[in-house]
């Protein structure tokens, strides 16, 4: 079962990567939101430079992801639960 699950957050992972995910700002932290990754619920990613989709982070509800200043400097802030 553990396999299973494991294979299925890589496969996820990698389908994020690979489409590139809605990543327009490198540098900075931003929620998502893809139909066939967790379940539908948003998740939390860095777009790291040159603009590509690092540090998932599923959130556990619809509306449990938030940013404010794309996550970075004294104002920047995250929240996924």
């Amino acid at each position: 079962m553990k396999f299973i699950s494991l294979t299925t957050m890589i496969m996820s992972a990698a389908v994020l990567v690979a489409a590139g995910g809605p990543c327009y700002v490198p540098g900075s932290w931003a929620c998502g939101n893809l139909k066939d990754y967790n379940g539908g619920k948003p998740f939390l990613y860095y777009c790291s430079p040159p603009g590509y989709v690092s540090n998932v982070k599923p959130c556990s509800c619809a509306k449990c992801c938030s940013v404010t200043s794309g996550g970075v400097g004294p104002n920047g802030h995250t929240s996924c639960t």
